[in-house]
């Protein structure tokens, strides 16, 4: 649980909260893990590693989400030769794209 390595600040600081010793650092030995009596902590280590892993499963599908609209473009064309007033051109794949992402951000903020 500790060598998550999707493991935030955040995570750490709940993890150094619960077991009352700082275990973020990289060098953490067996003796300082032995000595800060973990695995009496191990049901709460594996529920914040557990936890951490699910954020960023999720903060993976806000990010797709993201890069696909951010290479999304949009074909417009000039409506009846007026100057400034344009019109989308095959909304189909964006309409498909539009209901993907509704549906990701959807199971996203459903998520606890």
């Amino acid at each position: 649980s500790l060598q998550n390595p999707v493991l935030k600040k955040r995570h750490w600081q709940r993890i150094n909260a619960a077991v009352g010793k700082d275990l973020s650092s990289e060098e953490v030995s067996f003796q300082e893990l032995m000595e800060a009596d973990v695995l009496n902590w191990s049901d709460c280590l594996s529920s914040v590693s557990v936890e951490a892993s699910q954020e960023a499963a999720l903060e993976k599908s806000l990010q797709k989400v993201i890069d696909k609209w951010a290479e999304t473009e949009f074909t417009v064309f000039n409506y009846k030769e007026t100057k400034d007033t344009y019109i989308l051109t095959s909304i189909e794949d964006i309409t498909t794209q539009l209901e993907d992402s509704l549906l990701t951000m959807s199971s996203i903020s459903s998520s606890r």
